[in-house]
Formats: structure tokens, C-alpha cells, sequence
């Protein structure tokens, strides 16, 4: 399931879908990388991130090589176990008022000059990071944000995630054997 418009804005904006389907990842080598990174399953790192419900659940589904769980608890369970703390840039555009639209629209209201093109992981990525920090110069946020416990719209859009770590750092994910390329997900 996808959608045509998405996959025709990505293949415009350079994203080369035959390359990845040839020469990309494997999405099991990948997701034992990122386990062994040291930037999963740990409490003092902070991920940011702009409206990336569906990231995470594909880095949920990635790092686990199963089916995102069907119950919305026992997905935040597991997302909490390898993301403990995650700010979403969409998400606390709440708490400033005047702050609508997406990463770009912010960026321009934000007085932000993008690097890069739009839409390409780098300059996402980089645009999101600065607008936190332009967001947090604004609003003085506090050193621990804390949000209410996010919900599911009836669309599965999951971008109001900030979670607070409730596990222990010793909690252990095991990943299972499969196969796939990083850019298409498996078939199961």
C-alpha cells in the first residue's frame, strides 16, 4: 500500500527508486547496524524528527523484522523500548501559536534558508534541527519536555510522539531472520 502522489514527489525530488530496488540495503544488515549504533535502545539520546509517525513505524517494523503490533499500546511499548525520547517538530509547532503547515511552510515562517533540496534526507533533516532550535529559542522550552501520551488518528498518523523512557536500559530485543531491500518494505 502506498501512494501515488508520495512516490511521484520523491521521485521528483531525485530519489531513485530502480537504484534502491538493485543496489540498496538490506533492510536486515541495516536494522543490525542501527542495533549495533548505539543510537537505539538508549536513553540519552534524543531523536528529532517532523511529522514522523510513519518513520518510526517503519524503523518499529525494520528493527523487529515483524508486523507492527495491531494494539496502539504495545506499539508505543516498543517504539518507547528502542526510541526512548523523541521531540517531533510537528508536534510542538502546538505550542507555538502562530506555527503552521509543513517543514518548509515553518522554515519560511521561522525565517529558516534551507540547504539542499526539498524533500532530500539531509536537508530535511538539517531544516527540522534548526527550526527546534529557532522553536526552543522561541518558546524557552523547558530541558525535559514532557506531552501527554500521543494518539492515533483514523488515518494511523502517528506524529504527536514524545515519549518518556519507562524501561530499563538492560531490556533486550532480539531481531529474527528475513530478507528485503532498505526503500521497499517486505511483503509478509
Amino acid at each position: 500500500m502506498y501512494s501515488q502522489d508520495s512516490i511521484d514527489l520523491l521521485a521528483n525530488s531525485g530519489l531513485q527508486f530502480q537504484k534502491h530496488e538493485e543496489e540498496g540495503i538490506d533492510t536486515l544488515h541495516f536494522a543490525e547496524l542501527l542495533m549495533t549504533s548505539g543510537v537505539v535502545l538508549c536513553d540519552n539520546v534524543k531523536w528529532l524528527s517532523f511529522h514522523s509517525g510513519y518513520d518510526f513505524g517503519y524503523m518499529v517494523k525494520l528493527l523487529t523484522d515483524s508486523r507492527l503490533p495491531e494494539e496502539e499500546h504495545e506499539f508505543f511499548h516498543i517504539l518507547n523500548l528502542f526510541f526512548p525520547s523523541i521531540y517531533d517538530v510537528k508536534y510542538l509547532m502546538k505550542s507555538c501559536k502562530n506555527l503552521k503547515g509543513g517543514l518548509q511552510e515553518v522554515a519560511d515562517q521561522l525565517d529558516l534558508q534551507r540547504i539542499g533540496r526539498q524533500h532530500q534526507a539531509g536537508s530535511d533533516s538539517l531544516l527540522t534541527g534548526m527550526a527546534f532550535f529557532r522553536m526552543k529559542e522561541m518558546m524557552n522550552f523547558p530541558r525535559q519536555i514532557m506531552l501527554p501520551r500521543p494518539r492515533c488518528s483514523q488515518h494511523g498518523d502517528l506524529s504527536a510522539v514524545l515519549l518518556a523512557s519507562s524501561l530499563s536500559s538492560q531490556e533486550v530485543v532480539e531481531l529474527s531472520s528475513g530478507g528485503g531491500v532498505l526503500g521497499r518494505p517486505r511483503s509478509d
